[in-house]
């Protein structure tokens, strides 16, 4: 009996045929599952950077809370005031001799710990301020209102006395060197008291100023 070779001879690429569907449908079902696991990544990134955004938008509608406020190095003429806040932002504060307040502040919100230097303050003065701090979205802080009270100026109250203990001394001089009008050392005494009072041109030019 003789076998028929068409059928699986050489003639005949059936288990070629095979193969190749097989790896066909291999690629298929492959490059789908890429592509879902792709959209299906990009989806969840989507969702976690929209919940990021979210939660940043809620958390940055509150201001900065501002605490420990301490006001040292107080001088006749000049303070510094410090304070905490909770998130980096600016320092601002708002001063003056009443509550109607003056500006003092640095504008950069990049800290946490704050300190400004007020200057060119008025000796034996109560001054009042109230400070402020923004974050970088515009959100404002804003503490109670404080006080201090700034020294006497022990060194300008010193020069004031010894010019008029010179002066009272310079006068009394003159008073007791006079017998029954001035002596010679009484004139010229009383010449150096004379030539330290201003002129009224020199008054003149002082009130201008």
């Amino acid at each position: 009996m003789k076998l028929n070779k068409g059928l699986y001879g050489k003639g005949n690429n059936f288990p070629n045929h095979t193969k190749s569907h097989g790896l066909l449908y291999f690629n298929v079902i492959f490059f789908t599952f890429v592509i879902v696991l792709v959209f299906v990544f990009g989806l969840l990134i989507n969702n976690n950077i929209s919940n990021i955004n979210a939660a940043e938008t809620e958390a940055d509608v509150l201001p900065p809370t501002i605490s420990e406020v301490k006001v040292d190095q107080i001088s006749a003429t000049s303070s510094i005031v410090t304070w905490k806040t909770n998130e980096v932002s600016d320092s601002l504060i708002n001063y003056g001799l009443d509550k109607s307040y003056g500006i003092l502040r640095e504008p950069r919100a990049d800290k946490t710990e704050h300190s400004l230097l007020m200057e060119d303050l008025l000796p034996a003065s109560t001054y009042y301020f109230r400070i402020t701090s923004s974050d970088t979205s515009g959100n404002q802080g804003i503490s109670s209102d404080f006080y201090f009270v700034t020294p006497v100026d022990e060194e300008k109250n010193e020069k004031t006395g010894e010019k008029e203990s010179e002066d009272k001394g310079l006068a009394e001089k003159v008073i007791d060197k006079g017998e029954g009008g001035l002596s010679e050392e009484g004139v010229a005494d009383l010449l150096q008291i004379i030539e330290k009072v201003p002129s009224e041109e020199a008054l003149e030019k002082s009130k201008r100023k």
